[in-house]
């Protein structure tokens, strides 16, 4: 079968910080760019809990930005020498409580190659400030947030190679050979170019998971990808054209974004915590609750009753070491709480001479 019905795409999630989600939320609203998104077209194979998470306003929002406000990428077409410029089709943000949020860039791709594909999406990721500023996404990041927005990028460096991940969701129309698969599958879950050398083994924070013969998903620390094929059984591909979109756009979108919120929340959490002696008792206190909510409102080991969701879900906890992340909170939360009542035990000490006048101790 090769009329390819279904339109491939990648989307990249530029990870951004701020420390007040209601103020964020209020300054989205109000920028005329900008529309809301209803809650009517949620996950549907995921369990209560985290369809509970995307139904509350309080915890998660999304926002898309109008047509008319869309920034270009023309100039990736001269730079990546391609044939067709890819299609800069929608931006949205998408918020979480815990502070983390995603500017999404959703690019999609017409009559280009997997190759192609890779080369577009390695040179997008590796952008730098000062390198040709049109249309590179660290320079575009303020033009697409609402102005005075108290935010910051969550990179470590002009580059944003590692801190910008991809999910691309990519149809292959025929079915390709098994070494083609698993050479492109590598360089789109890694963000490589098309001439990167291939390692000869995986390493610990790879994935490859292949339920049906058609369908291949593939994961790394920088991305996740699934590409897929059409097959001789009119059903399988009735249900490829009718539902894989929906269940792209809907269920794997959100999951990967549960997973990218709990990621990056721990790390800026653990990083806040690495800072305690510059913070009052309040700002511990603040930080202490957001952990305890991260902790017990947004992580999860389990997302679904269903085989296929919960495998690929559970593969890409582990490669992006969520377990690890937040052991590492738990192992410094002892710390926080004995500073806490140290300080609480001084002000005690302090009111106590205060009021009954008793020198202090020398």
């Amino acid at each position: 079968m090769s009329d390819v019905s279904f339109q491939s795409k990648s989307v990249f999630y530029a990870p951004v910080w701020t420390d007040d989600y209601a103020k964020f939320i209020s300054a989205m609203k109000k920028d005329p760019r900008y529309v809301c998104l209803p809650k009517t077209d949620g996950p549907q194979y995921m369990l209560p809990y985290i369809n509970s998470i995307y139904r509350k306003n309080s915890l998660f929002m999304q926002f898309e930005l109008k047509t008319e406000s869309l920034p270009r990428l023309y100039m990736f077409q001269e730079w990546c020498n391609l044939p067709l410029a890819p299609t800069l089709s929608g931006v949205k943000v998408s918020c979480f409580s815990t502070g983390c949020f995603f500017v999404e860039l959703h690019v999609t791709y017409d009559g280009l190659t997997l190759d192609q594909i890779a080369d577009f999406s390695f040179h997008f990721k590796n952008a730098t400030k000062g390198e040709d500023d049109a249309a590179k996404l660290i320079n575009a990041l303020p033009t697409i947030l609402p102005p005075h927005v108290e935010c910051e990028p969550f990179f470590t460096g002009a580059a944003f190679k590692k801190e910008c991940k991809i999910f691309h969701q990519i149809c292959t129309g025929d079915k390709l050979p098994a070494d083609d698969v698993k050479r492109h599958l590598i360089h789109l879950r890694r963000g490589y170019h098309r001439n990167f050398a291939i390692p000869q083994t995986s390493g610990e924070y790879d994935m490859i998971y292949e339920p049906y013969d058609y369908d291949h998903w593939a994961g790394s620390q920088e991305g996740f990808v699934n590409l897929f094929n059409y097959t001789e059984d009119e059903r399988t591909n009735s249900f490829l054209i009718k539902y894989k979109p929906v269940h792209l756009s809907r269920d794997y979108s959100f999951m990967y974004l549960i997973l990218l919120n709990q990621r990056f929340s721990a790390i800026r959490y653990l990083d806040k915590i690495s800072q305690l002696d510059q913070y009052t008792r309040r700002q511990k206190e603040k930080l202490s609750t957001k952990v305890f909510r991260l902790k017990t409102v947004f992580s999860f080991s389990v997302v679904s009753d269903d085989q296929l969701y919960q495998n690929i879900y559970s593969k890409m906890y582990g490669l992006l070491d969520i377990d690890r992340l937040l052991a590492d909170i738990h192992d410094n939360e002892d710390e926080v709480e004995t500073i806490q009542n140290h300080e609480l035990l001084e002000n005690e000490k302090m009111t106590s001479r205060f009021l009954f006048n008793v020198p202090p101790v020398k």
